[in-house]
């Protein structure tokens, strides 16, 4: 039997700035979640309700905003994010298998080197 992981996870092409007491607490925006599939898609749906439950029981003093950035197998979307590179404001929601994938094609750019995992928030076997 040939079992397929998919793990989806939250990964950000970005480091979190360090918190002084001068700074404003974080987040003091809203917080952009990239997509990197259509919506109504699988990834689509997880996504926005992760944020939805985010919203729903206060978790961040700011809520996601959800965007789906599509295209090349999730290449748009993980090369906008490396263009917001440092800015803790864009997260990547995306799967496993689409970072692996895009590691495989060194001349994208787009290695394992550019992602931070933030969060492992679903898999299903």
């Amino acid at each position: 039997m040939n079992n397929h992981l998919s793990i989806t996870l939250a990964a950000a092409v970005m480091a979190l700035p360090p918190v002084t007491a001068a700074s404003q607490p974080y987040p003091s925006t809203p917080i952009e979640m990239v997509i990197h599939t259509n919506p109504g898609g699988g990834q689509d749906v997880f996504a926005r309700l992760v944020a939805d439950i985010s919203a729903r029981e206060k978790l961040l003093p700011q809520p996601f905003t959800s965007v789906n950035r599509t295209g090349g197998s999730g290449a748009v979307a993980s090369t906008f994010m490396k263009s917001k590179r440092g800015d803790p404001y864009y997260l990547l929601s995306t799967s496993t298998t689409i970072v692996m994938a895009l590691a495989l094609r060194p001349d994208l750019g787009l290695g394992l080197d550019i992602y931070t995992p933030l969060a492992l928030y679903g898999f299903d076997l």
